[in-house]
């Protein structure tokens, strides 16, 4: 509950998205995960959004692992959501500064102490990852060659109880 004197608008730094990397996951777990996290940030723009401030307030929504830098990398699916709905908030609600910060798996001290560094600067990019020293940002640059290769295969996909698994087709 925001107070109704509040005379400069707050920012707001959402962390709730940023729990252990699960690397197998069940459906209903990843629907639990995902409306969890999505009500909360929606209810949070709403509040935020109840109130005309002269400036507009910022939103950090911070996750960990939901975007890979390189190939390799695993992805913490449960948290992908919460970087599709920070999208959506950011064309629908553009007088609210939403920006997305995605840390490592497992942060270090010192990748923490830049997310913070982050936050504080005035920067003008709205999705961020941040890995130990370095940040990335997304842009298009033309390549020769592709970056990630991979071997075409076929499978099916059935559900077991609350799985969904794959099967490699032989050709």
């Amino acid at each position: 509950q925001l107070s109704e004197n509040i005379s400069s608008p707050p920012s707001v730094i959402n962390l709730w998205s940023t729990g252990t990397y699960k690397k197998d996951i069940s459906i209903a777990e990843l629907e639990e995960i995902t409306n969890q996290s999505c009500a909360q940030i929606l209810t949070m723009v709403q509040l935020l959004m109840k109130y005309n401030w002269e400036k507009s307030p910022e939103l950090y929504l911070v996750t960990n692992g939901a975007q890979p830098i390189a190939c390799s990398e695993n992805i913490a699916m449960e948290k992908t959501p919460v970087w599709g709905l920070g999208r959506v908030i950011v064309t629908e609600f553009a007088n609210l500064n939403t920006k997305m910060l995605d840390l490592s798996h497992e942060p270090s001290e010192e990748e923490i102490s830049h997310l913070f560094m982050q936050i504080i600067s005035e920067d003008s990019e709205n999705e961020i990852a941040l890995r130990n020293t370095k940040r990335y940002v997304q842009r298009f640059v033309k390549r020769e060659t592709k970056l990630c290769t991979y071997e075409q295969k076929a499978f099916r996909i059935y559900k077991s109880s609350d799985k969904y698994l794959f099967q490699e087709i032989k050709r």
